[in-house]
């Protein structure tokens, strides 16, 4: 009798644990945002910051893919190495919820102000398959790599890195062989 309580208290708390793991995502998810972020538009910009951003000339543009499925949850590519200018979209493809997260993790010293002030450092759940999140990696942002995390699924070590260079050090790392 009692071992079949003590097997009964570990089951519960075995189920319990998931239950919570669960949780946590469905109300990311629920609530469409994470902290100090507007539930009504988590991208919001100020005007200064729109235009500030819609006058810089975007160079090339860059789409990462947001996936999961049976082999696992994963940002497609993982790492993307970019220059000053680029424009940075990540499209939820499967899998969902989806974020992307720099909050917690290494960047270049200087970033974490510009991410903040554009509220770009935490980004919205995306749910629906095409939604996207766009990143204008502007003359402003200091080259050095800006590591991210999907929040629903850092567990399952869906991470990612960007890599902002500058203009000649992209040409000569695309130089040599």
């Amino acid at each position: 009798m009692a071992t079949r309580m003590k097997l009964n208290a570990s089951m519960n708390t075995y189920y319990l644990r998931n239950l919570a793991m669960l949780a946590l995502p469905l109300l990311l998810f629920a609530t469409g945002c994470g902290p100090g972020q507007d539930a009504n538009n988590s991208n919001a910009t100020s005007a200064k910051d729109q235009s500030a951003q819609s006058s810089a000339p975007i160079g090339t543009t860059h789409e990462i893919a947001m996936r999961g499925d049976v082999t696992g949850f994963f940002f497609e590519p993982k790492e993307l190495t970019i220059q000053r200018g680029d424009l940075v979209r990540w499209k939820m493809v499967d899998g969902a919820p989806h974020n992307v997260n720099f909050t917690g993790r290494e960047f270049p010293q200087g970033a974490r102000v510009l991410l903040e002030n554009r509220r770009k450092l935490l980004g919205a759940m995306l749910a629906a398959p095409g939604q996207v999140y766009e990143i204008h990696f502007t003359n402003e942002y200091p080259p050095g790599e800006y590591n991210y995390v999907c929040d629903p699924h850092a567990v399952l070590n869906m991470t990612g890195k960007i890599t902002l260079v500058e203009d000649s050090q992209l040409a000569a790392s695309n130089s040599n062989p």
